[in-house]
């Protein structure tokens, strides 16, 4: 049977502020030691410096961390659906090993046969690859119980924390200090981890999805995937160019990215109110994007230059809302953040692995024009990324489509029109609910729990019981059997959570 669940004790929601501040911090911390590509960013740096930057001496580290990633993401993704999710002690203790092995590999001289230091780096990238996902996903299931201002209040925090430590790895490049602070910071993300989970703080169980989703992961992931090679073409260009020099404030230009998404939301989030879309904002970062092209030259140096910040700005815009627009599709379709994100993560990571694959192919056989080519490639994936994969209505449509296959009555789309929520609307027209309490309602009505609630809309759980008992209030009822049966009543019955 589809469309009612059951949740098996979801945690509350928590958020950054008063008696919570303490788990939406540890949230933080936990994602910022996740942040195993450091390394990656201390390599190039030292290329560049040397002169001898080139996508053949990079890849090996890189690819291998791109697919690595990806791949335990997606893996950690499919052990979410298929309901074999632990509690993620072993996950991440394996990924601190991983992320720690991985630095201490670069600190190796790179002496000998070619082939030799390609393979080192392939096994450094792979285990810093394999140790980012594993925390990664560990820490999603938290991430995921917070409600929504505190969602955005923990991404932007760690995504500057990220253009920060990036910065500080491009000035100090491949030195034990850099790896230490790999090292270390991940240790602390592990060992926060495994306190929480020793406390059951950590432990998650929470409705199971729907199944014959695939329309919605095939936009989910072609949308993430085609940013992911929109990204590595637009970055690995300048390796292509062989000219040029980069600006000695390019981070601060990826700072102002992440400044300039902040500034959006809010302003998004106070003229739009009750219409404020993650998804609608995903638009907005194509816009950098096409501003990075417009007046590129691969003759001029000035182009070059220009591009190069753009693609900055660019990038971490993108990588500011990336965790938003995952958290908005997990709604659209009910299906628990930690996966959603494993999925998105996954194609992230393989769409720019398999674009850096490209750009190597363009540089090893010397493609005249490959420059232009990339960067309108670029351009023209932004914009069908951005514009016409992933939408809220392709969503919702899916969510639809997999109920009815299904064999479902329900479907919790957002475009509504079924009669179950139409009398839905009609209680809470005639009782006087409002918007918020109205949705409250129609998740109650079929069955669900506050922990469903709370996961569908992205509340604490303090905010669920306060609808709940207005709604209660309002209606002049004592139990949900009460709530419910006015609106069910020659819908069948496909069991309550009573709680």
């Amino acid at each position: 049977m589809v469309g009612i669940t059951k949740d098996d004790g979801a945690l509350p929601s928590r958020g950054l502020g008063g008696a919570s501040e303490k788990s939406g911090l540890l949230v933080v911390l936990g994602y910022i030691g996740a942040q195993t590509w450091l390394p990656i960013v201390g390599v190039v740096a030292d290329m560049y410096r040397g002169g001898d930057l080139a996508l053949s001496g990079l890849n090996p580290l890189l690819f291998s961390y791109l697919v690595v990633l990806g791949t335990t993401a997606c893996a950690a993704s499919f052990a979410r659906w298929r309901d074999e999710w632990s509690r993620g002690v072993f996950g991440a203790f394996a990924g601190v090993l991983a992320a720690i092995a991985g630095a201490a590999l670069l600190l190796v001289p790179e002496r000998g046969a070619s082939v030799a230091v390609a393979v080192l780096r392939v096994v450094s990238g792979a285990l810093l690859g394999l140790g980012g996902g594993l925390l990664t996903m560990v820490w999603s299931e938290r991430f995921g119980r917070l409600d929504a201002p505190a969602r955005s209040r923990v991404s932007f925090l760690v995504v500057l924390a990220a253009c920060l430590l990036a910065a500080f790895a491009q000035s100090i490049g491949i030195h034990w200090l850099l790896l230490a602070v790999v090292a270390v910071f991940s240790a602390v993300s592990s060992a926060l981890f495994m306190v929480s989970a020793s406390r059951g703080e950590a432990a998650a169980k929470t409705s199971s999805p729907v199944t014959h989703l695939q329309g919605a992961f095939v936009r989910i992931i072609a949308s993430y995937g085609l940013f992911g090679l929109v990204f590595a073409l637009m970055i690995t260009q300048f390796l292509i160019a062989r000219h040029g020099h980069a600006l000695s404030w390019t981070w601060f230009l990826s700072l102002s990215g992440v400044v300039i998404s902040l500034v959006v939301e809010v302003v998004a989030k106070a003229l739009l109110k009750q219409g404020f879309s993650w998804l609608l904002l995903l638009r907005f970062a194509a816009i950098p994007i096409l501003v990075a092209f417009y007046p590129f030259d691969a003759g001029s140096e000035f182009s070059l230059r220009f591009a190069m910040g753009a693609s900055a700005v660019a990038l971490w815009v993108y990588l500011s809302l990336v965790v938003g627009i995952a958290a908005e599709a997990a709604g659209q379709i009910r299906v628990p953040f930690a996966i959603v994100w494993g999925v998105a993560l996954g194609a992230l990571a393989l769409g720019a692995a398999l674009g850096s694959s490209l750009a190597l192919m363009m540089e090893s056989l010397d493609l005249q024009g490959h420059v232009s080519v990339t960067a309108i490639a670029a351009m023209v994936l932004a914009v069908i990324a951005s514009d016409v994969v992933l939408t809220r209505g392709s969503l919702a449509r899916a969510y639809k489509r997999a109920v009815t296959a299904a064999g479902g009555k329900e479907a919790e789309s957002a475009d509504g029109g079924t009669p179950f929520d139409e009398r839905v609307a009609a209680v809470a027209e005639v009782y006087a609910l409002t918007e918020r309490e109205a949705e409250v309602l129609g998740i109650l009505a079929r069955g669900h729990g506050l922990g469903r609630v709370q996961e569908v809309l992205f509340i604490a759980e303090g905010t669920a019981i306060t609808h709940r008992r207005h709604i209660y209030q309002k209606l002049d009822v004592h139990s949900k059997a009460e709530l419910i049966y006015p609106i069910v009543s020659g819908f069948g019955d496909d069991g309550i959570d009573d709680d």
